[in-house]
């Protein structure tokens, strides 16, 4: 009987960067049979464009220390009832909701279109940017570290379709030109009484200690998620049910798989479930939501180079858009 690591598998992906294309195959068997094990892994060894420096990330996080009306100004409709904004601008999660933290996200700038389906410009909203820049320069990095995410998210994703042995060029098509969410977020220290998803106080053990919740159990609706945090807290829930720590490695990303991709790969690879616990301290991550295009479809990856374009209500933003009515927005 297989015994289940205590931490998620750690791998090297520098080759991915280098002209040798023999010395993928490694991690293409070790990144899938990582998803199949343990819901997903965690990388090291990115370039410094795609991995930040302290200092960058420190800026860029900084504008959760622009004054509280700045905020609000480009809050979203989950936050101010009177904002048309759902997906681009700024979150404060307080009490009984899905977590207990700050959120500030950007998409492609500028928006990317989509096919033409009833509601679809609800996906398709311009980057609402504060009105003062929290420091000079960081719009411009914002949007940069956009693009080396979604780049880097797409070589994953080429990985995987080898692993699956499916036409690689055709699984990342299907997610270039995406309209894929680039988030930054801050857990404050959560006070007793915070009601997370209804649950009052929500502590989870693990290792024999009480933590108290701070992000819900969930799964991801795109293709993968990478995310950095500054300290340990976020967990993968295994296919046999264990929660996992996310090793504390300095600039590491881990990897998850969303429920998109778990779809086009036939299920064969599964959408990671995972939860945040609180260590009584302020929290920081970023993370990258990598999604497929609105055009293409989450149906399963073809061996067929020439895969043929989906009509209109198969496409991803169609399924987008069911996802949204059945949750009551949209």
């Amino acid at each position: 009987m297989s015994v289940e690591p205590e931490t998620l598998p750690v791998i090297n992906v520098e080759p991915l960067f280098e002209d040798n294309p023999a010395a993928r195959n490694p991690i293409d068997e070790t990144m899938g049979n990582a998803c199949a094990t343990c819901a997903g892994f965690v990388v090291v060894g990115l370039p410094q464009s795609t991995r930040p420096e302290h200092d960058q990330i420190k800026k860029l996080l900084s504008v959760f220390d622009l004054p509280q009306p700045l905020l609000d100004g480009i809050g979203k409709k989950e936050m101010r009832s009177e904002s048309k904004r759902s997906f681009r601008g700024y979150v404060a999660r307080r009490n009984c909701g899905f977590a207990y933290n700050e959120i500030f996200d950007i998409g492609p700038e500028p928006p990317v279109s989509g096919p033409p389906i009833n509601n679809i410009e609800v996906l398709i909203e311009s980057n609402a940017w504060p009105a003062r820049e929290p420091a000079p320069g960081w719009r411009d990095q914002m949007i940069n570290q956009y693009k080396q995410m979604e780049d880097f998210g797409i070589r994953l994703v080429g990985c995987l379709a080898r692993y699956l042995g499916v036409d690689e060029t055709a699984a990342a098509a299907r997610y270039q030109n995406s309209n894929s969410t680039f988030r930054l977020l801050k857990y404050p220290e959560r006070p007793t009484g915070i009601e997370i998803r209804g649950e009052k106080d929500a502590m989870r053990a693990h290792h024999g200690r009480k933590y108290p919740l701070i992000g819900s159990e969930h799964t991801d609706n795109g293709g993968l998620t990478l995310l950095w945090q500054d300290q340990p807290g976020l967990q993968f829930q295994s296919p046999a049910g264990d929660w996992l720590d996310v090793p504390d490695i300095p600039d590491s990303f881990s990897i998850l798989v969303g429920e998109s991709l778990q779809s086009q790969s036939s299920n064969r690879i599964i959408a990671t479930p995972h939860r945040i616990l609180g260590r009584s301290q302020v929290r920081h991550s970023m993370v990258f939501f990598l999604e497929p295009n609105l055009f293409s479809s989450i149906r399963a990856f073809s061996k067929d180079s020439n895969e043929e374009t989906p009509v209109d209500e198969d496409t991803y933003a169609a399924s987008m858009l069911e996802t949204l009515r059945k949750t009551g927005r949209a």
